[in-house]
């Protein structure tokens, strides 16, 4: 009896594990693509305008010289993850165009004076851009993480290393075709990028 109670339990314990392991391996729906750069070529990306600017080091995009880098992407609504490295040279710029259409775009970007101001730009057709900041009021550098989300309505918010920045807010409609990194100087840039067509939960 005590023999049969033990065996019951080990076969338990032994099919727990199992579903927990088939849980952790099962791919996350939401995740329409993503790349951690932990491959040798870059692909998927195209360089715009020279090639030869971009590359992977050690797991991580990196650049040569200021360029820019596309990647087919057609999430317009949903969440998209991912580390970037922010040179604090002042008068820089570091640019992330979550959505780049057809005359149009809506784009993240980080402006480094004396202190690091975050922005949201979106533009249609070659009118005038709508644009909301926030300056941190400090400097940042090095490695830093980012969510931006966006919903039907036209409301995108901004998240860094896991904390609500400010929203913005342009009901106009796009389309997107691609993701295009606009990076301004050599060295790292981005790493862990996850491109979702849900929003998710941020937490730090």
């Amino acid at each position: 009896m005590k023999y049969n109670r033990l065996l019951l339990i080990f076969i338990t314990i032994l099919l727990q594990s199992f579903l927990l392991l088939g849980c952790a391996a099962a791919p996350d729906p939401s995740i329409v693509w993503s790349d951690d750069f932990d491959g040798k070529a870059l692909d998927g990306w195209e360089p715009l305008f020279q090639n030869g600017r971009f590359f992977i080091d050690d797991g991580v995009l990196t650049a040569t010289r200021a360029g820019d880098v596309y990647h087919s992407s057609t999430v317009l609504y949903g969440t998209w993850r991912f580390d970037l490295y922010l040179d604090d040279n002042t008068g820089t710029t570091h640019e992330f165009r979550f959505t780049e259409g057809t005359y149009n775009f809506q784009n993240l970007e980080i402006k480094q004076s004396q202190n690091t101001q975050v922005w949201i730009t979106t533009q249609k057709d070659g009118s005038e851009p709508i644009s909301s900041f926030l300056d941190l009021g400090q400097k940042l550098s090095g490695w830093h993480h980012f969510d931006i989300t966006k919903i039907e309505s036209g409301l995108i918010k901004v998240y860094l290393d896991g904390e609500y920045l400010f929203e913005h807010f342009d009901e106009r409609s796009f389309d997107a075709e691609g993701l295009v990194i606009m990076y301004c100087c050599s060295g790292p840039v981005l790493d862990n990028l996850e491109v979702r067509d849900q929003i998710i939960d941020i937490k730090p």
